[in-house]
């Protein structure tokens, strides 16, 4: 009799009702990808991320620093698909670290990661609301309060993330397309035109790297793939997950990655290599508009802002499923309260999971709507660069735990997928981690923000493992349900040999 992995392994999937409160839908690669193309924000990145590493770097090659984040990432990718095969439960980076390091350390990152995941998406919602108020008023002259903007994007994805997912894959691929699209039409009239100064490759000579700089160039660039967790996240809500998560992972992350590199070099070569530091320093915010309006036209440029914030929206919208589905699955084993793993009788989506995020976002922007509170210099500097170390130090753990978990069950017998792919990528993730600490203050604008996010963030992982250990202690049966295949090594040779056979 034929096993797949996930049939051999089922047994270490938590003890659930496998086939109650199960999300519904019908999720291809595509559909997937676009998930996590929104998450990514491209426009969002093309606006605020590249001119801002113009001004940190201050070189023009920002090409080479997607080149080498794109690759750092493929790599990292090798070895999520490689696990992923064995966590048939897999909701997000958590899961992966639970298989590798443990329960407790499971439990602390998945309280780790809703608590990053939704103060991004507070962020978000806070910055969308500012952005509309500001366009709202350049044409109209209307003031209107950035707080109802924010109240109403809140609304209308949470009206969203309530239903099935099918409807919120819908509204992205629709966003998702016209951003692609607008950024693809301003790469070709630039082009087309020759740039600022003629076209070159000036901003691929990787002679120009200066060392001190090649952390941040890095560390901005990789925040641009931010978002591909997603694909593992609705694993559950895709036709075929054995074939799909493979395929969305590679597909997303080498599609992405291309895009940055072909768009970072077409905005140097819109300022010219010359120009290119000389325009971010003038006015960072408006490079890309003023790109727009120079090679398509003026209109060209409005139409862009509004995209900007369309962007957002999309971006807020796929971290808001994320986190709706993190905790449905807490909810599900037991972490959280076991309502909120309670799907929607009819539209089989996390709905009440959906509302908490929407409910708990409301309340974050209390925070700068009733206090003193600068809604973009403190609360969206800060709860956006919270988020980022947040996935950046689950990212590490990840890799961490992948390599961890093939030491141990010796599961896949390929060197490269279990072994030397993993481990490269935690050295370079621990990497990256320590200079996102080291340069942390640059992206939160201040050493002060940096304390205490950092010891924040620090404190949430802390109190997850705390709460780990009183599971194991006062709630065993609970305790027992996170299994995951975080007890892999106590399965016993059978399905062992069972997921080898697999390989083979």
């Amino acid at each position: 009799m034929k096993h797949s992995s996930a049939t051999a392994l089922a047994p270490l999937a938590g003890g659930l009702d496998e086939e109650q409160d199960e999300l519904k839908g019908n999720l291809g690669v595509a559909a997937i990808v676009m998930i996590v193309v929104a998450g990514a924000a491209p426009l969002g990145v093309i606006a605020s991320s590249m001119p801002i590493m113009l001004l940190l770097t201050e070189t023009y090659i920002l090409p080479v620093y997607y080149v080498l984040a794109g690759a750092f990432f493929i790599l990292f990718s090798v070895g999520f698909v490689a696990v992923s095969k064995f966590v048939p439960r897999a909701a997000a980076f958590y899961t992966y670290i639970q298989a590798g390091l443990g329960r407790v350390p499971g439990v602390a990152s998945a309280i780790l990661t809703v608590c990053s995941y939704v103060v991004m998406v507070a962020s978000i919602h806070v910055y969308s609301g500012l952005l509309i108020s500001n366009l709202v008023q350049s044409y109209t002259d209307l003031d209107s309060p950035w707080w109802a903007w924010s109240l109403l994007q809140v609304a209308i994805i949470g009206s969203i993330g309530f239903r099935n997912i099918d409807l919120g894959v819908k509204v992205l691929f629709i966003l998702v397309g016209i951003e692609i699209a607008f950024i693809l039409i301003m790469n070709v009239f630039t082009l087309v035109q020759g740039g600022a100064q003629g076209l070159s490759a000036r901003p691929f000579h990787a002679t120009l790297i200066h060392g001190d700089t090649l952390g941040i160039g890095v560390m901005f660039a990789a925040i641009g793939f931010f978002g591909f967790e997603a694909i593992t996240v609705f694993r559950g809500e895709s036709k075929d997950p054995e074939r799909t998560v493979p395929r969305a992972t590679y597909t997303a992350l080498v599609g992405v990655a291309i895009f940055y590199i072909f768009t970072s070099w077409v905005v140097v070569m819109g300022t010219g290599p010359d120009g290119a530091i000389a325009a971010a320093l003038a006015d960072p915010e408006f490079v890309i508009i003023h790109q727009a309006a120079t090679f398509v036209g003026a209109v060209f440029g409005d139409l862009l802002q509004v995209l900007i914030i369309t962007s957002l929206f999309a971006c807020a919208l796929a971290f808001h499923n994320v986190t709706a589905r993190c905790q449905f699955n807490l909810g599900k084993s037991g972490v959280a309260p076991k309502w909120l793993g309670k799907a929607h009788p009819v539209l089989g989506s996390p709905s009440r999971s959906s509302l908490v995020v929407s409910v708990t976002c409301l309340a974050l922007i209390a925070i700068p709507l009733f206090t003193g509170v600068d809604p973009y210099l403190d609360f969206y500097v800060w709860m956006s660069g919270a988020g980022a170390l947040g996935i950046i130090a689950l990212m590490a753990l990840t890799s961490v735990s992948i390599v961890m978990f093939f030491a141990r069950t010796k599961l896949d017998t390929r060197v490269w997928n279990s072994r030397i792919a993993p481990t490269l990528t935690a050295l370079a993730l621990l990497a990256l981690l320590v200079l996102v600490v080291i340069n942390f203050p640059l992206l939160v604008s201040g050493k002060t923000a940096a304390l205490v996010i950092g010891f924040a963030m620090l404190g949430l992982f802390g109190a997850g493992l705390v709460y780990g250990m009183v599971l194991k202690l006062k709630r065993p049966e609970a305790y027992a349900h996170l299994g995951t295949f975080a007890a892999a090594h106590d399965a016993g040779d059978e399905q062992q040999t069972a997921g080898k056979k697999v390989l083979r």
